[in-house]
């Protein structure tokens, strides 16, 4: 456990009213933290340094600490900021009028939601008069209570070190609780670069009897509500043996951390880099079977002309790209960026390396994280696929004497650039479900251009082999018919 302390927030500024509050709320036991600020100033700094699990907020408060402007006005905004940067945090607002007259508006927000997964919705804005200040025990009890029961979810260990910062853990907790269970073990199966980190948790009750398996995306707000309305317009438009069955998004309990989780077979034990590694003819013909899975997102779509900076833009925007111009000396780009190439412009992926791919006991496929999905040359998912295995942190390839910098500077030659490895099948396939889906031999060129590209950006990643092959497809698209 991270972190078992109850965190709360107390923003007042009033040292005769702290005097009164605080031993109120310490009264509650030893692991109760609770901080102070004053003033507007010093509550915004404290919410975007930390995260608490209950904020306790006097609306009349000044601006900075010590001043004499105190305004209902400087609490107004403290509140409207805590819903920017610690969304997922619960209010109690405490004022000394019934005037302030944006008070009912704001509890509009308010939902009741089960914060802290013990099927008990609680309302996650409360308004409460000092003058009823007597209520306060009674209405901050049932969350500090609760809070303890998460932190009594026991994560099993499997084996491997999983390291969870405290807001992972949090949540990983209160969706034990919500489903019901006791106990998880959890793995970490990808994610990180861009900020979210993918889990999968096992469930048990309190019998020791498993519950349900499921994968747990963790991320930011924004990541999170963008994972779920990716889910909602572009995955259901797959076969349902595509994507897991999404369960609940969890906005609270973590600050400004949510989390989504989605169900998950308990035959999904094996990412695509777990069975590339082990037998690459399995790996092929799981990539071939996902490659029909993803059909339906490029049924009917026609090609189009698009430039190498549209499709490289799909993997990485133009400032970065402009630093790894100028500290690699890859002066060309722009002139090379402008020619034109005929593409299947559709629905892909976006982040489809093989640990976001899932594989059962039967090699059926299943994909996972849906943050990047959108429009982009069909042949992209299959490029990336294939090259992760060389640049993704987990890549099955990663650090071994495979590739060379003569197959790398010969990337678009397949024969050449599969060559003395066992990964032989595995890489053909990704690369004839490139050419599958996409419009024709400079497109699969471009994206590897592009997915390559970005890889320059990552500071753990093999530069001079991902340089052999920026530099071959080049020359491949200006020689190509």
């Amino acid at each position: 456990m991270v972190q078992v302390n109850v965190k709360i927030l107390l923003v007042e500024d009033d040292p005769s009213f702290l005097e009164i509050v605080a031993p109120i709320i310490c009264e509650f036991g030893v692991d109760i933290s609770l901080s102070v600020a004053r003033s507007r100033d010093s509550a915004i700094a404290m919410l975007t340094e930390n995260i608490f699990d209950l904020v306790i907020l006097d609306l009349k408060i000044p601006i900075i600490d010590d001043a004499l402007d105190a305004d209902a006005e400087h609490g107004r905004y403290v509140l409207n900021k805590t819903r920017d940067v610690a969304g997922g945090t619960p209010l109690i607002i405490l004022t000394g009028s019934p005037a302030e007259s944006f008070i009912d508006a704001f509890l509009v927000h308010s939902e009741q939601v089960d914060v802290w997964g013990d099927q008990t919705k609680m309302a996650t804005v409360r308004f409460l008069r000092k003058s009823q200040l007597d209520e306060l025990p009674g209405v901050i009890s049932p969350c500090i209570e609760a809070v303890r029961a998460v932190s009594y979810v026991e994560i099993r260990p499997n084996g491997k070190q999983v390291n969870l910062d405290w807001a992972q853990d949090r949540l990983i907790r209160i969706f034990v609780r919500r489903r019901g269970g006791v106990s998880c073990s959890v793995y970490r199966i990808g994610g990180g670069l861009s900020g979210a980190h993918v889990f999968r948790v096992a469930v048990w009750d309190e019998s020791g009897a498993p519950l349900l398996n499921a994968v747990l995306k963790i991320g930011t707000r924004e990541m999170v509500e963008t994972e779920c309305r990716n889910y909602d317009r572009h995955a259901q438009r797959l076969n349902e043996r595509a994507t897991p069955r999404l369960l609940e998004d969890i906005r609270f309990g973590a600050g400004p951390i949510y989390a989504v989780s989605y169900r998950l077979a308990e035959t999904y034990t094996n990412t695509m880099f777990e069975v590339a590694l082990e037998n690459s003819e399995r790996a092929a013909k799981v990539a071939t079977s996902a490659d029909a899975l993803l059909a339906p997102w490029r049924e009917g779509v026609h090609e189009t002309r698009r430039t190498i900076r549209d499709i490289r833009r799909r993997m990485l925007n133009d400032e970065k790209t402009a630093k790894i111009a100028a500290k690699y000396g890859l002066n060309w780009i722009g002139s090379f960026e402008s020619r034109p190439v005929q593409v299947r412009w559709c629905c892909v992926h976006g982040d489809f390396h093989g640990g976001n791919m899932l594989i059962d006991n039967n090699d059926a496929p299943i994909f996972i994280d849906y943050g990047d999905i959108g429009e982009g040359p069909a042949s992209i998912d299959w490029v990336m696929l294939e090259l992760s295995i060389l640049f993704h942190p987990d890549g099955c390839a990663r650090g071994s004497d495979w590739p060379t910098l003569e197959n790398c500077s010969n990337w678009s030659d397949i024969d050449v650039f599969a060559s003395d490895t066992s990964l032989t099948p595995y890489l053909r396939a990704c690369r004839d479900a490139a050419h599958r889906a996409g419009a024709g031999p400079r497109e699969v060129a471009a994206c590897a251009y592009a997915y390559v590209l970005r890889q320059l950006n990552y500071e753990d990643t093999d530069k001079a082999r991902a340089l052999a092959i920026i530099n071959g497809v080049k020359r491949f698209i200006e020689v190509a018919t």
